[in-house]
């Protein structure tokens, strides 16, 4: 027998610790949002620079979830009491590129009916 077939999954133990060194690069932990990716706050929405790794929304435990943590790091819109930031774009964890969230469910819908007319537009 030989070292490959001692091992369980077919892996030497220089392949299991290199797959160890790999950080899960699909996901980011959940921490604060830095200021400078915070490129613009009104009463109506947010624009964050959104990194690989963080989920726009449906968040699984431990990933990174932007709509918490934009609502515990910029104060609430008294005007949206109770409304969660909802985004107008969506982008998938493993990409990075700016995104908006709706501060409003008023602006939601405006944002929502914008992009719809701009994309229309474009097409």
């Amino acid at each position: 027998m030989n070292d490959k077939e001692d091992s369980m999954d077919g892996m030497d133990d220089e392949d299991n610790e290199r797959k160890a060194d790999k950080p899960d690069q699909g996901r980011r932990e959940a921490s604060g949002i830095e200021a400078a990716r915070i490129l613009h706050v009104s009463d109506a929405c947010i624009v964050i620079n959104k990194i690989p790794g963080e989920a726009v929304q449906g968040a699984d435990s431990g990933m990174a979830d932007l709509p918490r943590l934009l609502m515990e790091q910029i104060p609430g819109n008294p005007k949206s009491r109770g409304f969660f930031p909802a985004a107008v774009n969506r982008l998938d964890v493993p990409v990075s590129g700016c995104c908006l969230f709706a501060r409003t469910p008023q602006a939601l819908r405006f944002l929502v009916l914008f992009m719809k007319y701009i994309f229309y537009l474009s097409s």
